[in-house]
């Protein structure tokens, strides 16, 4: 067993993705995760290159997406469905896909475990392995699975719709052979209905699914069931606070931003009314002909009056179900890039609600005037704002304070822009102002406060190497204000994502100088980054600037940190090593794809390598620049800006 690089999207890296009880999935290191992918080809397992499965779909288009030293089976099989991965990931940066394991009997009927479907108590191991080997890859492309384990053409194919025999032992093959990946769902049906062909009126059969799923799954991943749209009422009512049911799968009866929205905000606030709050998804919008369209006919509005209605109403994400009256429908599809420019709106939604803290916001729709739109807010500091029909009218209902205005582009991403008005006083309706430019189009508005007095001032915050396994960390306050306490946030090597690791008491309130320390141990060789936060007695919280440690191993590869930082022009790093050794460094992007090669040689003790990053040629965003020795590799982040 070596060490593997599991930087980047690499779920390894993160942990297993849990429902902590929150609006939100969240990773071991502490990150939260949203939600991007296609929710079509349902039968997407329906793949020639399995065993044991009817000739179907090749993934021929995405052939040329496999890489060299991604997986393969039986002599080459299986590089159009990676590929087809490696596109939806790398490409177009989502990261979650749907698909059925039995579709017997139902659409397709191409799909199954078993050595045949009418075999329900022998499984096709080796079709198994191979599946696995596709999940596995997904883990290391930073892609959730969602697993739909029936539909409703066949949902009573096993033991009538009962849990008996065949149902347990079709669960328990699933769970032994893919519980053990990081992120991914149990979905017990799509168009889940035998409550009405069983008259079972109270969910008892969905409820001893549950249950004996949650019986079985050590990892306990979330456990969500879907439905039709004008039956959500009798599924999920019942549903409401039990334990080991996680969330909604929702259908929709068609792109309708009303009912996006309403339905999200509905299922969030009912269950949250019963102590146990969902995690609520869209997992199909539209309706049975027409889906997320191919680009060749305008897909603006799946983005404008779905997508940003649903995360703005505190939903974790969409998957887009492609219909059956447009080419490369539900069924058919072998072509994600039939869909290419409504990745890139999806892929600029993600990267815009990562920049906001989204975990403490909730819709607040009642604060926009004169535009339609929608409002996410955290009530007092941070107000992000859609208006879908862009405007120069629309007015927002501010606390008292001073604002910035920041503006953001839904249809290309990037840098937030300056719009007419670059700040806003609180207190009343304010005006917004005109976007930067295309004022007919949807855009996004976010009002920042300026005037908050920081509760702590952080005179200094260092970190030392205490051994080639652990971090002092010391900092000072000139002064405490109703300071609960500090609590220690750690990144990882590779990692993008700071997990908490301990808690250090503040000193309440305080004008006199005051010294702290944190020991953090465990530590693996490589660049850790820590922060504080800063926690006042009525819970609110400020966040200190990262600073980092060097922990430096025999074998160690050591990166400086850039010079100047973040990057306009260009960027200076020291390479250096412990003994003299090959190391190869290349700068990748946030979707993990090489950009070049930096360095390729020999390097020694005595004479470090200067590394150097221009910026000109690079889009402003954020890069990875990894050094790979023969035994170590270190990664440096780095900013480029204009």
């Amino acid at each position: 067993v070596g060490p593997t690089d599991k930087s980047g999207r690499d779920h390894r890296g993160k942990g297993m993705l849990t429902y902590v009880g929150d609006r939100y999935l969240q990773f071991d290191d502490g990150s939260y995760f949203l939600k991007g992918g296609a929710d079509s080809p349902e039968n997407l397992l329906a793949y020639s290159d399995f065993d044991g499965t009817p000739d179907g779909r090749d993934y021929g288009p995405h052939l040329g997406d496999w890489s060299s030293g991604d997986p393969t089976w039986s002599s080459g099989r299986g590089k159009g469905l990676i590929g087809a991965l490696n596109y939806l990931a790398r490409d177009e940066g989502m990261n979650a896909f749907s698909f059925l394991t039995m579709n017997v009997n139902g659409d397709g009927d191409d799909v199954w475990p078993w050595t045949s479907p009418s075999a329900k108590e022998r499984f096709d191991v080796s079709k198994l392995d191979q599946w696995d080997i596709v999940m596995t890859h997904a883990d290391a492309l930073g892609l959730f699975k969602h697993i739909k384990t029936q539909e409703t053409e066949n949902d009573q194919y096993l033991d009538g719709g009962d849990l008996g025999v065949e149902r347990k032992l079709y669960y328990r093959e699933l769970i032994a052979r893919f519980a053990h990946h990081h992120a991914l769902n149990w979905n017990l049906g799509e168009e889940y209905d035998v409550y009405n062909e069983k008259n079972d009126g109270d969910q008892s059969r969905l409820l001893g699914y549950i249950d004996y799923i949650r019986s079985l799954d050590a990892y306990d991943h979330p456990i969500v069931v879907h439905t039709y749209p004008n039956q959500r009422d009798n599924v999920y009512t019942d549903l409401l606070g039990e334990d080991g049911f996680t969330g909604p799968s929702i259908q929709l009866g068609g792109m309708n931003d009303g009912e996006a929205h309403d339905a999200v905000t509905r299922w969030l606030e009912e269950s949250e009314n019963t102590g146990r709050i969902w995690n609520v998804s869209v997992d199909e919008p539209g309706n049975a002909n027409a889906g997320l369209r191919p680009d060749s006919d305008d897909n603006h509005d799946a983005a404008r009056e779905v997508m940003w209605a649903v995360f703005f109403a505190g939903g974790d994400g969409l998957e887009w179900y492609f219909g059956y009256g447009y080419p490369d429908d539900d069924l058919d599809s072998d072509d994600w890039r039939s869909r290419d420019q409504f990745w890139d709106y999806h892929r600029a939604a993600l990267e815009f609600m990562r920049q906001i803290p989204f975990p403490s916001m909730s819709p607040d729709d009642d604060r926009l005037g004169g535009e339609p739109g929608y409002v996410f807010s955290d009530g007092q500091d941070r107000f992000a704002v859609y208006l879908k029909d862009g405007g120069t009218d629309a007015t927002l209902d501010l606390p008292s304070g001073s604002f910035d205005l920041l503006w953001y582009n839904p249809r290309s991403g990037g840098d937030f822009q300056t719009g007419s008005l670059a700040d806003v006083s609180g207190g009343s309706n304010a005006s917004l102002g005109a976007p930067p430019s295309d004022s007919n189009q949807d855009w996004v508005v976010v009002a920042k406060r300026t005037d908050v007095p920081l509760p702590v001032n952080l005179s200094a915050f260092d970190a030392t190497a205490d051994g080639p396994d652990a971090a002092l960390l010391q900092w000072t306050t000139a002064r405490e204000t109703n300071n609960a306490r500090f609590d220690i946030l750690h990144q990882a090597p590779g990692s993008d994502a700071f997990a908490p690791i301990g808690s250090v008491d503040g000193a309440g309130t305080t004008t006199v100088p005051q010294s702290h320390s944190f020991e953090a141990t465990g530590l693996t060789p490589g660049t850790h980054a820590f922060r504080l936060k800063q926690v006042d007695v009525d819970g609110a919280s400020t966040l200190s600037d990262p600073t980092e440690v060097t922990l430096v191993p025999d074998q160690a590869v050591t990166l400086s940190a850039p010079a100047p930082s973040p990057v306009h022009t260009q960027a200076t790093m020291t390479l250096g090593v412990q003994s003299a050794q090959p190391v190869r460094v290349s700068l990748f992007d946030m979707l993990g794809r090489q950009v070049r090669v930096l360095h390729d040689g020999p390097v020694s003790p005595a004479q470090p390598v200067t590394v150097m990053v221009r910026a000109g040629q690079l889009a402003p965003g954020i890069y990875f620049v990894r050094a790979v020795g023969a035994q170590a590799t270190t990664t440096r982040r780095i900013a480029i800006v204009r």
